[in-house]
C-alpha cells in the first residue's frame, strides 16, 4: 500500500525525467524495506519544490509564482509527513506484552496468554511476555505457578513455558515450567524486581501464577 501511494505521488509532483529514475529506485528499495531509503527521497523531494520563479513576466507575475510555490511546499509538506507517518507506523512492531506488578504481603493472580491462536503447528519464532514483578526495598519476592491451560507437557518444555528468573543473574536459564507436577511450588526469588518470562512456539497457551513478597 505505501509503495502505491509513494510511487503516485512520485509521478504527480514532477514533470521531468528524474520522477521515472525515483520510480525504478523506489520499486528496488521498497522490496528491501529501506526506510532510509524513503527518508532521503522524501528530503529531496522537498528541496525540489519552491524557490523564485523566472525573471520574464512582470512582478505580479513573479509574485503569483512564488505565491503558489509555497503554498504548493506547504500543502505536499504536509502531505509527504503524512504518508511518512504512515510509512513508519508499518514498520513499528507492536508493543511488548507484560506488565510490572507491585507484590503485597498476599498472593495475588496473574494469567498470561501467549502464543498464536492461529496455528497447530510449530511458528518460525516464540511469542513472549515478560512481567516484572517488584517488592519493597528489604522484601523477598515469592512466585508459584497454580494452572497450565493449553500447555504441552514435554521434556524441556521448548513448546509452552513460563520462567520465573528468580536466580540473580538474570542472563541464565532458570526452570521453566510446563507440566501439572511442577504448580504450586513457592519459589523464593534472590533478585527485586523479578521477571517471570511467558513462551509459546505454537499455539495460544495460558498460565496463571500468583506472586507476593515476604
Amino acid at each position: 500500500m505505501i509503495k502505491d501511494l509513494l510511487e503516485d505521488d512520485v509521478l504527480k509532483s514532477h514533470s521531468t525525467p528524474i520522477a521515472l529514475n525515483q520510480k525504478e529506485d523506489l520499486d528496488e528499495n521498497l522490496s528491501e524495506g529501506d526506510i532510509t531509503f524513503m527518508k532521503s527521497l522524501w528530503v529531496g523531494r522537498f528541496a525540489g519544490f519552491g524557490g523564485g520563479s523566472k525573471k520574464n513576466g512582470d512582478a505580479n507575475t513573479r509574485r503569483d509564482r512564488q505565491t503558489n510555490n509555497k503554498a504548493s511546499t506547504r500543502k505536499d509538506s504536509q502531505l509527504t509527513i503524512h504518508r511518512m507517518s504512515m510509512a513508519v507506523a508499518c514498520t513499528i512492531p507492536p508493543p511488548p506484552c507484560g506488565a510490572t506488578l507491585a507484590t503485597t504481603a498476599t498472593w495475588t493472580t496473574r494469567k498470561v496468554t501467549v502464543g498464536d491462536p492461529a496455528i497447530t503447528k510449530n511458528s518460525n519464532a516464540y511469542k513472549m511476555c515478560t512481567d516484572w514483578i517488584r517488592a519493597p526495598a528489604g522484601k523477598i519476592v515469592q512466585i508459584r505457578v497454580t494452572e497450565l491451560q493449553g500447555v504441552n507437557c514435554i521434556r524441556g518444555c521448548w513448546v509452552h513455558a513460563i520462567e520465573p528468573k528468580i536466580d540473580s543473574d538474570k542472563k541464565l536459564t532458570n526452570a521453566r515450567y510446563c507440566c501439572p507436577a511442577d504448580l504450586k511450588r513457592i519459589l523464593p526469588s534472590r533478585i527485586n524486581p523479578t521477571p517471570v518470562v511467558s513462551y509459546s512456539i505454537r499455539r495460544a497457551a495460558t498460565f496463571t501464577y500468583q506472586y507476593r513478597h515476604v
